[in-house]
C-alpha cells in the first residue's frame, strides 16, 4: 500500500535526539506512512545506527555536504534529497531534535483531506528543554483556514516540524532553496503561501526542543527583510506600498519580541504599539491575535513591579500542551 504521508528527518551529529525523533514517527498509528532519514555528514555514530535500521521499513540516505555552504543551505540540500524519493501525498519535514506527539500524522492528514485547497496543515508546538521554561507556544485555539500571506509579512511563521505539506505543492514551489544563507523555512513558506491557503489546528502536534545547538538570527527584523524582499510584493497581492507598510510593522514586531526575550518589557511594549499603529491586523487576525495579545499583556504586566512578580510566579507552574483560554496565555 502506498503511504499517505512521508516524514523526512534530516540529521547531523544528534544521535541521542534522533533516536527519539525516529521513535515518535514509528509509533504513529491510523495512517499509512513512510520515514526517510537523511544523514547530512554525521560523525557521531549516526551512520552505524541508521545501518542497524535496515529491514525495519525506514529508508536512509546520506548526503555529503559542501563544506563551503552555510548551514541553512546544507539543510535545504538534505531536505530536497529526502523529498526526491518521497511517495506520500503529504510530506512532513521533522527536525532531528523534535518529537511528534501521538496522533499527529492522522490529525493533520485528515485536515488536508478535508481542505483540498490548503497547501499545508499546521498544528501547535510545545516547547521543552533542559533549563527552558516549557509550555505551549501561542497558537489559535480553534480550527482556522485562511490566506496568511499578510501575516507572513508581519513576521508570523512556523517551524517545519509543526507542518504537514502537500508534496506536490512543495515540488511546484521549487523545493527547498539551496542558495539561502539562513531562514530556509521562511523562504519556503513565502513561496508556498502564494500557492494556497493554510489550515491551522489548535492541537499540539510536536514537542519542540530548545537547546544550545540551535541557530537563531541575531537580528530577526533585518533577516526577515532580506529573505522576504523578493516575495514581498507578491505576498501583498501586487501592492508594493502595502508590502512596505506591512514589513515596516513586521520589523517593529520582531523588535518587540526580541526586546521581551532580552528582559526589556518596556521596550517590547513600545515597539509592539508602533507595530499596531502601522498594522492593526496584528490584533484583528485570528492567527496573530493570540501572539500579539500575549506579548502586549505580558509586556504591560512585566513593566510594573507588583504585576511582574505575579506573572513570574505563574511561570513556575507545570507546563501543559493543552490549549488554555482566559488568562492562560499569560504564562
Amino acid at each position: 500500500m502506498e503511504p499517505k504521508v512521508t516524514v523526512v528527518i534530516t540529521t547531523l551529529d544528534r544521535l541521542g535526539y534522533l533516536r527519539q525523533a525516529v521513535a515518535s514517527v514509528t509509533e504513529q498509528e491510523h495512517v499509512v506512512h513512510e520515514l526517510i532519514v537523511v544523514d547530512n555528514g554525521s560523525t557521531d555514530g549516526t551512520v552505524g545506527w541508521l545501518d542497524s535500521l535496515a529491514g525495519q521499513g525506514i529508508a536512509t540516505l546520506r548526503v555529503e555536504p559542501d563544506p563551503m555552504l552555510p548551514r541553512a543551505a546544507k539543510i535545504a540540500v538534505a531536505r530536497n534529497a529526502g523529498l526526491g524519493p518521497a511517495r506520500g501525498e503529504y510530506v512532513w519535514f521533522l527536525d532531528d531534535d523534535d518529537r511528534l506527539r501521538p496522533g499527529s500524522l492522522e490529525l493533520l492528514a485528515s485536515t488536508l483531506d478535508r481542505h483540498p485547497g490548503a497547501v499545508a496543515a499546521v498544528g501547535a508546538r510545545m516547547r521543552f528543554g533542559e533549563g527552558v521554561p516549557g509550555g505551549r507556544v501561542a497558537h489559535p485555539l480553534s480550527p482556522t483556514v485562511g490566506d496568511f500571506r499578510r501575516e507572513l509579512l508581519l513576521g508570523w511563521g512556523f517551524v517545519p516540524s509543526q507542518a504537514l505539506c502537500r508534496a506536490e505543492t512543495v515540488r511546484r514551489a521549487g523545493g527547498w532553496n539551496e542558495e539561502v544563507s539562513f531562514a530556509e523555512d521562511l523562504d519556503m513558506w513565502a513561496r508556498m503561501l502564494s500557492l494556497g491557503h493554510v489550515a491551522l489546528r489548535p492541537e499540539t502536534v510536536v514537542e519542540y526542543r530548545v537547546h544550545r545547538g540551535q541557530s537563531r538570527l541575531v537580528d530577526p527584523a533585518a533577516g526577515h527583510d532580506l529573505v522576504l524582499r523578493p516575495y514581498a510584493t507578491a505576498l501583498a497581492e501586487g501592492d508594493r506600498a502595502r508590502a512596505g507598510r506591512l514589513r515596516c510593522a513586521g520589523r517593529w514586531w520582531d523588535r518587540a519580541n526580541s526586546a521581551f526575550d532580552r528582559g526589556q518589557p518596556g521596550r517590547a511594549l513600545t515597539s509592539a504599539i508602533r507595530a499596531l499603529v502601522l498594522a492593526p491586523a496584528l490584533v484583528r487576525s485570528p492567527l496573530l491575535r493570540p501572539l500579539s495579545t500575549r506579548l502586549i499583556v505580558r509586556s504591560s504586566l512585566r513593566s510594573f513591579g507588583p504585576t511582574r512578580r505575579w506573572v513570574e510566579a505563574r511561570a513556575e507552574r507545570p507546563a501543559t500542551a493543552t490549549p488554555r483560554r482566559g488568562a492562560g496565555f499569560l504564562s
